[in-house]
């Protein structure tokens, strides 16, 4: 295994960005590990990562607002704090751009931001903690620094789809006494764009004083106290110092309903935090929910651990009374929206549209995978997308995990056999193929009248296939 220089840590949707700056710091003389430039194909995925990571000098962490989303960039900041304690030389830099996201966990190190208008700044920023000095008073120039096309924030591509969303979500709160709302969606749906738009329709309904808008901070551990988590709760919605547990959140959300005006309330990100935190949350948002109904309206966005808070113990279910909307699949109109973002000069059919979707499965960064293909092998035929995406490194990582248990490798080996898996309940209860299905591997099909589990494109089971043929 090489030695680098610096060890770039992304999610790979941010990849044209992150391959200019992994260009410029190589034509500074950096030695980097880019995953999509170094891991060979076949061998082990994580392995691979792991060792390319223990050795390597540095590590920059892309943090992009998206990953907070996932649970990603906990992971990999977990992973590259652990590498600092074993070897205090080791050094990360937090790299943000675009907007600048919450990130609690790393509100101690110095993040970074290529969010400014002023991308030579930033870089030079980031040589300067690469090489341990400080920037002084001036930036030099960059003669031949590649600048890459300016990011947009993340736009939602308002459509049929998203408005008649919508309008089911604000329906539900046209009822007597409707119950708290759960947005459930899948890993990797970037939830920023929905979540925006609910909130301003919102606004526009309710108005901006009377509608919340929560994240729950980071905390993966108990001992990171439910007291901090609240605190920072009633800083959001601006209840001052005064919020110092769970008791003091919930009496000040009760004074905000004693006015007779509803009280909207949007709480992204359940599932950040430890699970004793996210029930007692929950305890607080089923008790208000039951006290005072007509004026509390809740929605809570997540996935798999928050349906987890509905179904998983019956009746005793702390959010047995929710109900469940899930994110909107991919249409025409997102495709032109990302083709827009990531390859702008691509020039596209309504019919290419609907083979990207179906080569993809409607997966959002597999979706963006097949529009750079497109951009960067044209010439490559419909029927060679399959094994061509099945070779990316993302989907490499979506199947890379079940390798460290054979039992779990050999079952999902089983289900890789065919195309359609199962019937598809309201909750799956097996929880490997839950955990497949959460991890957006696996997609809802109505075949001959019957809702079935089916993987959600033919890359994924190929790649799933040759991955773990060995532990079979």
């Amino acid at each position: 295994m090489p030695n680098y220089d610096i060890f770039i840590s992304y999610r790979s949707k941010n990849k044209v960005w992150v391959e200019t700056l992994a260009r410029n710091l190589r034509n500074e003389g950096y030695k980097i590990f880019l995953d999509i430039w170094e891991l060979i194909p076949g061998q082990n995925f994580t392995q691979q990562i792991y060792n390319a990571l223990k050795n390597s000098k540095t590590a920059i962490l892309v943090a992009s607002p998206d990953a907070v989303e996932s649970g990603w960039v906990r992971e990999e900041y977990e992973l590259m704090f652990n590498r600092k304690q074993q070897m205090p030389d080791f050094r990360f830099f937090p790299v943000v751009f675009n907007e600048n996201p919450d990130f609690p966990f790393l509100c101690n190190s110095q993040i970074i931001n290529f969010s400014i208008d002023d991308y030579t700044r930033a870089y030079y920023f980031l040589l300067c903690g690469l090489k341990s000095v400080g920037p002084g008073d001036s930036v030099p120039s960059y003669p031949y620094l590649e600048i890459p096309a300016k990011l947009k924030k993340n736009l939602i591509h308002h459509n049929s789809s998203i408005e008649h969303f919508l309008q089911r979500l604000f329906a539900l709160f046209e009822q007597s006494c409707p119950s708290p709302v759960m947005l459930l969606a899948q890993a990797d749906r970037n939830q920023s764009p929905v979540v925006d738009a609910v909130l301003k329709k919102a606004e526009a309904h309710y108005s901006p004083a009377r509608c919340l808008h929560i994240l729950p901070p980071f905390s993966n551990q108990a001992e990171h106290q439910a007291d901090g988590y609240f605190h920072s709760l009633g800083q959001q919605c601006g209840f001052g110092e005064g919020v110092k547990n769970g008791v003091d959140f919930e009496h000040a959300l009760r004074d905000l309903l004693k006015t007779p005006n509803p009280l909207f309330l949007l709480v992204s990100r359940f599932e950040h935090g430890a699970e004793n935190i996210r029930q007692e949350l929950a305890g607080i948002l089923r008790s208000l929910n039951e006290s005072h109904a007509n004026q509390l309206h809740i929605v809570l966005c997540g996935g798999e651990k928050l349906q987890e808070l509905k179904f998983l113990k019956g009746s005793h279910s702390l959010l047995n009374i929710a109900h469940i909307l899930l994110w909107p699949e991919l249409i025409r109109a997102d495709v032109y929206g990302l083709r827009d973002e990531c390859c702008k000069t691509l020039s596209l059919t309504d019919e290419d549209v609907e083979q990207f979707l179906e080569i993809s499965g409607g997966h959002p960064t597999l979706l963006q995978s097949v529009l750079l293909l497109r951009q960067d092998e044209p010439d490559l035929s419909w029927a060679d997308y399959p094994m061509a995406l099945s070779e990316d490194a993302f989907v490499w990582q979506l199947f890379t995990p079940y390798t460290r248990q054979p039992e779990q490798a050999k079952q999902v080996y089983q289900w890789l056999a065919h195309n359609d898996i199962s019937p598809a309940k309201p909750f799956i209860l097996n929880a490997l193929l839950r955990h497949l299905y959460w991890r957006n591997l696996l997609v809802e099909k109505r075949i001959q009248g019957r809702k079935r589990l089916c993987w959600r494109c033919e890359a994924l089971r190929l790649a799933g296939r040759e991955i773990l043929a060995e532990y079979v």
